[in-house]
């Protein structure tokens, strides 16, 4: 111990003695042990951190596929491995009123045994009961955010009543102050007994009829909105628990086989409850997280390698140190140890620096996720996070000081206390090629990186020539939600007719109408389509949906191919009809005119609904898709309460904003509006994960740009130092300076070469594993395989020139005398 703390003393000594390559060094350190804290940070947040205040979330499994109401009782009745299980309906915003003006916030409808699953008690009064969940008694369990910001902390609260979409609640108790959901970056604000779902939904309820397939939601068997979680039994394995719900899913299906039209009943899968964030999610996240990694490692890697350099030209200048050491007793094991404690020492201060940096590109990501659903991420450097630091820079100061400390441990004593470089000459050798080869492997993972970067950055450019199938200039786009005062479905209709007939009556506005789902947005239907007259070999067609007003085709800028499109005569009385686009016209009916055709979106039972348009394709769900069936029907014959207004509009859209917004207020006061956002911003939303994606793959891949062109130019630089008597009796010889500056210059540029041939041909496997993250772009896309490797090789030329012009400039006479 006495020794290591020697070694301690003097390595802090030393990196004091060289205050310019240890700020070089705990630099290039912090830059890499920073990003990858930070990319790590976001990882944990979404996929790894354990949700705070659930109880054994190892005993906790997610449901691969969300439940109807009716499956999830018998669900819940007939499985045996299970301590409990819980139903969810997912995030839903609600209007919260509290003196002003009614605002939005988010929370969840839950059975009442929600709680007590997920081991979570309440920080005042009480969670759920059972009864809470047999009647309709207006309860609520509200957040501590809610009870702080809201209401002062008042803590006379519980038992009073609040009102919640025009409605009294009576508030039960309020939840611990980490408590947020079963869902990362969704964080709710209240939560509400499942049974009082159709009271603030009456238009969802099941005296509604016609096509609303969510009519009857707490009853309806084919209608799977429930997000189910389950804590296993002690002693049961997921496996276990999971073929026994096969078992009972099995059952359902064949007792209702009429109404149980969902595949995933056929093969209920369990998912571990790791990290908070929905199993449909998941799979999704994971190669997005896993390239963020990756590309982190590299910049590391890159970091490593150039300190990696560093230690070695510093360890010619100290070989007759080292060798006194060893003339005087020390072991290679302590010579070892003494450039390994000075690597950590560096590598430490580097993840010190890094945290901070970490604590800054957070801050950075938060701002970027604020424009997301994943609103509230808890970015928070934690234990793990701490953790991984830690853990990054001890392997960081082992890889990049272990060559160094091997190669400089072994010198030859007497050749190095006599001072005779040439006599050395082999170790100088060694090392040259060592501190090449790091060079090598740095430019190597450049080149991965920047190609990488070049083809996300491409990507970028190309998604914004994407044509989406609809006019994005002069759009205007607001959410409304009418279930927010309850509104029953006769009066909702009533209140978006009046609504499109005062929009499009205000100056500036060229026409208004409505939609579901708004494309390029959050949200996605799908349905399942069936063509009249199709035999059951022929199945049923999968197809995206949405339900719009009249004239929106026209407000959207859609293209109709053939046919019309809805009018407001199309209501609930008059004859079923829908427009579907060209891929699904194609496919239903390869060969022959789809108008006039018919299709249930309800299944063979159904009712069918009579084709009267087909409209250009589009981008509904992001802008990379291939294209696929869709098939829209009219809102007055497939009502919802919750659409978003789209306006076009003569000139800029933000102009007509504030008259739109104050047009839906004359019509209902009390309901909270939302912030509009212009089609533009919304397909720039879409872009989001591309844009941080390229953002970040751009930062990273000049970051490696600079860190090669630092090697690059310390590799040349020491090259030159060590053959300053070289040059000298070169130039002595008669060799002109350009000469020398061809032979520098050369030397450095075949070094890069090698590291660009072996990146190109790493890239050519690696770039195939992001092909599914870009849009209009090759993997192997010709421009930025040609342009990355000139830019290196742009970059290794001026780093190689600087000190061959200086070597060129040398005086032969003093360069003879330079030992």
């Amino acid at each position: 111990m006495s020794t290591l703390w020697q070694d301690l003393r003097y390595g802090i000594r030393m990196l004091r003695k060289s205050p310019g390559f240890t700020a070089v060094a705990v630099v290039s350190l912090a830059l890499g042990i920073g990003i990858n804290t930070s990319i790590f940070s976001l990882v944990n947040a979404v996929l790894i951190r354990p949700l705070p205040s659930v109880t054994e979330p190892e005993r906790l499994v997610w449901f691969s596929a969300p439940a109807s109401y009716p499956n999830f009782e018998d669900y819940r009745a007939q499985a045996e491995v299970f301590d409990g299980m819980t139903a969810a309906s997912g995030t839903d915003e609600f209007s919260l009123q509290t003196g002003g003006e009614p605002e939005l916030v988010r929370g969840e409808f839950v059975t009442a045994d929600y709680f007590s699953v997920l081991g979570v008690e309440a920080a005042r009064g009480r969670t759920f009961v059972a009864e809470d969940e047999q009647t309709t008694t207006p309860v609520v369990v509200i957040s501590d955010n809610l009870w702080r910001t809201r209401y002062g902390a008042d803590p006379a609260l519980v038992g009073r009543e609040i009102h919640i979409n025009g409605m009294a609640f009576k508030v039960v108790g309020i939840a611990p102050p980490d408590f947020i959901g079963t869902e990362v970056g969704l964080k709710r604000e209240l939560w509400l007994p499942l049974a009082m779902h159709t009271q603030l939904h009456p238009s969802l309820s099941d005296e509604a009829t016609g096509a609303d397939r969510r009519a009857g939601m707490l009853q309806r068997r084919d209608t799977h909105w429930l997000n189910v979680v389950a804590r296993l039994k002690k002693g049961v394995a997921r496996e276990q628990a999971e073929s026994a719900m096969m078992t009972i899913a099995a059952r359902l299906n064949e007792a209702y086989r009429n109404r149980n039209r969902h595949e995933a009943l056929m093969s209920v899968r369990l998912i571990n409850f790791s990290g908070g964030i929905d199993p449909r999610d998941r799979a999704d996240a994971l190669p997005f997280a896993g390239l963020s990694m990756a590309v982190v490692a590299l910049v590391l890697l890159i970091a490593c390698a150039n300190v990696a350099s560093l230690l070695l030209a510093r360890a010619a200048l100290r070989q007759r140190e080292t060798a006194v050491r060893q003339a005087l007793g020390a072991s290679r094991f302590r010579l070892v140890r003494q450039w390994l404690t000075e690597s950590l020492l560096l590598s430490s201060l580097g993840g010190a620096a890094g945290l901070l940096l970490a604590m800054w590109t957070t801050d950075l990501i938060r701002y970027y996720a604020s424009a997301t659903p994943l609103a509230h991420l808890d970015l928070s450097l934690d234990k793990a996070v701490l953790a991984f630091t830690s853990g990054v820079s001890l392997a960081t100061g082992i890889l990049f000081g272990l060559a160094p400390a091997l190669q400089v441990s072994r010198p030859d004593v007497t050749t190095a206390l006599k001072g005779d470089g040439a006599s050395g000459a082999g170790m100088t050798r060694a090392r040259s090629r060592l501190r090449r080869a790091f060079v090598v492997a740095q430019v190597t993972l450049s080149v991965v990186l920047l190609i990488g970067a070049g083809l996300f950055l491409r990507s970028m450019r190309g998604a914004q020539s994407i044509d989406p199938g609809f006019r994005v200039d002069k759009g205007l786009t607001l959410p409304v939600d009418l279930g927010l005062m309850r509104y029953t479905k006769e009066r909702g209709l009533n209140f978006y007719e009046e609504l499109l007939a005062r929009v499009s009556a205000q100056p500036g506005v060229e026409s208004a109408s409505v939609m579901q789902f708004v494309p390029l947005g959050f949200s996605f239907a799908q349905r399942e389509i069936i063509r009249e007259g199709a035999t059951r070999e022929d199945g049923a067609l999968d197809a995206g949906y949405n339900a719009v007003g009249a004239d929106y085709f026209k407000t959207m800028g859609i293209t109709l191919l053939r046919g019309r499109e809805f009018t407001a005569e199309d209501r609930e009385q008059a004859p079923p009809v829908v427009v579907v686009n060209e891929t699904l016209a194609r496919r239903l009916w390869p060969n022959e005119e789809a108008i006039g055709k018919r299709v249930s979106l309800e299944g063979r039972a159904g009712t069918f609904a009579e084709v009267v348009g087909v409209a250009r394709d589009g981008k509904y769900a992001s802008l990379g898709e291939q294209a696929r069936p869709f098939v829209y029907q009219p809102m007055l014959q497939s009502y919802s309460p919750r659409m978003t207004l789209v306006v076009r509009t003569k000139e800029d859209p933000r102009g007509v904003a504030g008259t739109v917004r104050n047009q839906l207020r004359a019509l209902e006061p009390k309901l909270p509006v939302a912030e509009a956002r212009t089609l533009a911003e919304q397909v720039a939303l879409s872009l989001f994960p591309a844009r941080v994606a390229a953002w970040l793959l751009g930062s990273f891949g000049l970051l490696a740009l600079a860190l090669a062109g630092v090697g690059i130019y310390g590799i040349v630089s020491y090259s030159v130092s060590q053959r300053t008597h070289e040059i000298g009796v070169r130039l002595a010889l008669g060799a002109q300076g350009r000469d020398v500056l061809r032979m520098v210059v050369g030397e450095g540029l075949r070094v890069v070469g090698l590291g660009i041939a072996v990146g190109l041909a790493l890239s050519l496997a690696a770039t195939r594993l992001v092909a599914s993250f870009l849009y209009g772009v090759s993997p192997t896309d010709f421009a930025t395989f040609t342009v990355i490797p000139l830019l290196l090789a742009a970059v290794a030329f001026l780093a190689s020139y600087i000190p061959a012009r200086r070597a060129a400039k040398v005086d032969p006479m003093t360069a003879l005398r330079y030992e």
